[in-house]
């Protein structure tokens, strides 16, 4: 796990630190792999900037049951998602 010291992420009921903003785990082929995940005031918005900007959308928003999400890579392809801030 990636922890900022002092960060307050995440809701107060959630399994991990909210200072935690990243965690490592394997992939299917086992190879180590980063998952980043932002909380976002306008998830679109953000996906549509990321594009401008020369990223990409892996997985254009979309709504899931509790929260509007998207998956995006920067210009490099490192990949992070993206989710409504709750409220």
């Amino acid at each position: 796990m990636f922890r900022l010291p002092g960060y307050e992420g995440g809701e107060p009921q959630q399994p991990v630190s909210r200072e935690v903003i990243a965690t490592m785990g394997a992939s299917d082929d086992g190879a180590a792999q980063w998952s980043v995940n932002f909380w976002d005031h306008d998830v679109d918005a953000t996906a549509a900037k990321a594009l401008e900007l020369g990223g990409r959308a892996i997985v254009a928003p979309f709504d899931a049951p509790m929260t509007r999400t998207a998956v995006l890579a920067d210009p490099h392809g490192a990949s992070f998602t993206i989710h409504n801030v709750p409220g």
